[in-house]
C-alpha cells in the first residue's frame, strides 16, 4: 500500500445514496438516475422529442415509444434485484436474473442527430424506496448537459459537481467542466467492457480516473507526488503483497486517523496458488498497519469479508 501526498488537495464529502441500511441485508439495485438537459438548460422530454433517442445496451427507444416503467423498491430480505433506469421521462426496470447480470454494467447511449453521449456507470446503488416498501421521490444523482463523447465518472464526481462553490461578479471557476469527464473510447471500453472475471477492473478504473484528473488540472495546477511505503507490524512470509491486496474498503473507527479493513495476501508457487485475508488496522498519520489473524501462522486461517454494521455500530 502506498500513501500519496499531493500538493493540491480537493476537499470532497462522502458519497450520498438513496439506499438505506439494514443489518444483514443490502439493496443491490443498480440505479441509473440522470437528468439530461439541452444547451439551454431545459430538461429533454424524450417521449415528445423526435430529435433525441435512447439506447440501452442494444435496444433503441424513440419517441413516442418511450418506456415509463414503475420503479419499485427492492423487497426486504429478497434476493431479486433490478437495474433501474430513470433519465428525465424515461424509466426502465430490467431484472438481474443471475450473478453475471449483477456484475454487468448497462450502457446508455443518448443520441441527437449524429452526436452520441455515452454513459456506462450506475449513478448509485439502492432502489427508489424506503425500508417499508414505499416509493420515494428523490433528486437525480447527476444533472448533465447533453455533450457527445464517452463519459467516465470517478467515485468523487458527484460530490464535486454537487459542491461547486457559488461565485459572483468577475470571479469564476473555469476548470469545473463536464467535458473534463470525457475520455478516449479505448479508455471508456476498458472500464465498461471487461471480461467475465472482471480482471484488472481496478487497474483500468485508476487509469481512467488519472486521465480525468489531468483534464481538470491541465493549464490550471501543477502536481507533486511523493510515495511513502506503508509498513506492517509483522512479517507476512511466505505471502506477498500485490495490487489486489488493497481492493477491499476500509472503515473509519473511533480513533482519529485509524481505519479497519482487510489485506489480501497473495501466494503463488509451482504447486499451489492462493491467498489469505488478514484484518488490518491502518494508521494514516503514521502510515503503519497492525495485522491480526486468529492463528499465529497465516497459513491456517483467513478472513473473507469484513462488514460494517452501522445499525449496531460493530464490524463482523
Amino acid at each position: 500500500m502506498m500513501k500519496i501526498v499531493l500538493c493540491a488537495v480537493l476537499l470532497l464529502t462522502l458519497c450520498s445514496s438513496a439506499a438505506w441500511a439494514q443489518p444483514g441485508w443490502q439493496d443491490f439495485t443498480k440505479r441509473y438516475y440522470y437528468t439530461i438537459v439541452d444547451e439551454n438548460e431545459k430538461q429533454i422530454l424524450f417521449k415528445h422529442n423526435q430529435h433525441y433517442s435512447i439506447m440501452i445496451d442494444d435496444v433503441l427507444y424513440k419517441a413516442p415509444n418511450i418506456p415509463q416503467d414503475t420503479l419499485k423498491p427492492a423487497i426486504l430480505n429478497g434476493g431479486a434485484f433490478e437495474n433501474q433506469v430513470r433519465i428525465n421521462d424515461f424509466t426502465l426496470a430490467l431484472p438481474m436474473k443471475n450473478f453475471e447480470e449483477r456484475q454487468k454494467q448497462l450502457e446508455i447511449k443518448i443520441i441527437h442527430k449524429k452526436d452520441t453521449m455515452y454513459i456506462c456507470q450506475p449513478s448509485g446503488r439502492g432502489s427508489f424506496g424506503d425500508k417499508y416498501g414505499k416509493s420515494l421521490a428523490i433528486a437525480s444523482d447527476f444533472k448533465l448537459q447533453f455533450i457527445s463523447g464517452h463519459h467516465f465518472f470517478p467515485k468523487w464526481a458527484k460530490n464535486l459537481l454537487d459542491n461547486v462553490p457559488h461565485t459572483s461578479g468577475i470571479l469564476k471557476i473555469t476548470n469545473i467542466k463536464q467535458s473534463h469527464f470525457i475520455v478516449p473510447k479505448s479508455v471508456y471500453d476498458s472500464v465498461c467492457y471487461v471480461s467475465k472475471g472482471y480482471n484488472n477492473r481496478q487497474k483500468h478504473y485508476e487509469e481512467a480516473e488519472s486521465l480525468v484528473v489531468k483534464n481538470f488540472m491541465s493549464g490550471y495546477f501543477s502536481l507533486e507526488r511523493r510515495v511513502q511505503t506503508t509498513t506492517l507490524d509483522k512479517p507476512i512470509q511466505p505471502f506477498k503483497l500485490a495490487w489486489t491486496s488493497w481492493s477491499t474498503p476500509y472503515f473509519s473507527t473511533k480513533e482519529k486517523d485509524e481505519y479497519l479493513g482487510i489485506v489480501a495476501l497473495a501466494y503463488d508457487t509451482l504447486n499451489w496458488s492462493g491467498g489469505r485475508g488478514v484484518i488490518a488496522k491502518y494508521n494514516f498519520k503514521e502510515n503503519k498497519m497492525k495485522l491480526w489473524s486468529p492463528t499465529e501462522n497465516l497459513m491456517y486461517s483467513s478472513t473473507g469479508t469484513l462488514y460494517e454494521d452501522s445499525f449496531n455500530n460493530v464490524y463482523y
